[in-house]
């Protein structure tokens, strides 16, 4: 009995661990972009050349966005979604099918790279993948900066 209370915990313990760590798909997806972005060499990128896995929308958010409010204009929850803090923040989520497939949450000093947007209309900015999206360049810095153009 003892032996199968303590199988039934591990097991609940690695299913938590596992479903709280977000998927693998996700991460090698967040290891795809974070790679192409550190690559770059041009002075202009195109957004599909730095996500070149299966995606729909991109979504980035204004700073201070609370994880709730970003669920609720996705539209479904995720334990791969985090609130935005401040303005040094880079935070893109990338979903597919109401699924995020690739989620870039971090600070430019740990990530390598920094991706800023510029002013944003309302509470966050959508590109769809049938869209044309390009970043200026600049790597004169520590770390890289992309900077959304907006045609």
């Amino acid at each position: 009995m003892i032996k199968k209370l303590f199988a039934l915990c591990v097991l609940a313990i690695s299913l938590c661990f596992t479903g709280c760590s977000g998927s693998s798909a996700v991460k090698e997806n967040n290891d795809i972009f974070s790679n192409a972005v550190k690559s770059v060499t041009t002075d202009e990128v195109a957004l599909s050349d730095l996500a070149t896995f299966e995606w729909d929308a991109m979504i980035n958010f204004t700073p201070f966005t609370p994880k709730e409010r970003i669920e609720e204009i996705i539209g479904f929850s995720s334990n791969d979604i985090r609130a935005t803090y401040n303005e040094g923040h880079t935070q893109l989520i990338f979903v597919k099918d109401n699924k995020v497939v690739c989620s870039i949450w971090g600070y430019a000093e740990n990530l390598g790279f920094f991706i800023s947007f510029g002013r944003y209309d309302g509470e966050y900015i959508t590109i769809q993948n049938s869209e044309t999206a390009s970043f200026a360049v600049d790597n004169s810095g520590e770390e890289l900066l992309l900077t959304y153009i907006n045609e």
